[in-house]
């Protein structure tokens, strides 16, 4: 069970930063707005995460949404309902992959933009455009995977880089995707993965072949 005074990991659908617990009212837990690095990581109201800690040499997450933030001499806690009881844990990263998947940002009532990635995780996405964005814009829509599944997503931006004149990079965290859909996405993401590596090993096999044909055909003609 979570204690008052506890070091908490805070995990996001990206980052991994630390944070204390300050307060525990029923189902509620209050803890600083976690930093990582020095370096303070916002969270968003609503958001869904998870918070890590150790018990009895055990790790444990506790699952929890972001019900509001506020602050106490000019600190900034966050208020979260726990959504589910605590769990046994393992530490998991998300694996990045470089694939253009087809995906959709809510524009207006019912008008939508769509683009493709250009790398994407169980934590988040990039994407190239020409449409302008900011760091700290919400973004909204759906993730379509093969198989007409669609995987709901709520993000925010928190990279832009400039390509050219007309071009950007922009960078977007995940903060609100069910747990379930995530799970979808990630087993979508680790095909792509194995894809990948079965690739990579046949090549390599292939270069090792001619490596040695090369060699028996160099004996010979000596």
């Amino acid at each position: 069970m979570l204690k008052v005074g506890q070091n908490v990991d805070v995990k996001t659908f990206i980052n991994e930063c630390k944070s204390v617990v300050t307060n525990i009212i029923g189902d509620c837990v209050h803890f600083y707005m976690p930093t990582e690095k020095g370096v303070l990581i916002e969270l968003q109201q609503s958001e869904e995460i998870l918070l890590l800690y150790m018990e009895n040499k055990s790790l444990y997450e506790q699952r929890v949404k972001v019900k509001s933030i506020y602050e106490e001499n000019n600190i900034k806690i966050v208020q979260a309902i726990c959504t589910d009881k605590p769990q046994k844990a393992e530490r998991r990263g998300f694996y990045r992959v470089k694939e253009a998947i087809l995906f959709d940002i809510e524009n207006g009532d019912t008008d939508k933009d769509y683009f493709k990635t250009s790398d994407i995780s169980g934590g988040g996405l990039c994407f190239h455009a020409d449409r302008q964005f900011e760091v700290g814009d919400k973004l909204k829509g759906n993730i379509h995977l093969e198989n007409n599944i669609d995987i709901p997503y709520e993000g925010i931006v928190v990279r832009k880089i400039e390509l050219s004149k007309r071009k950007n990079e922009f960078g977007v965290r995940f903060i609100a995707i069910e747990f379930k859909k995530q799970e979808k996405l990630l087993s979508y993401i680790f095909d792509i993965q194995r894809r990948d590596l079965k690739k990579r090993s046949t090549s390599w096999r292939m270069h090792q072949s001619k490596k040695k044909t090369d060699k028996s055909t160099q004996r010979g003609q000596r």
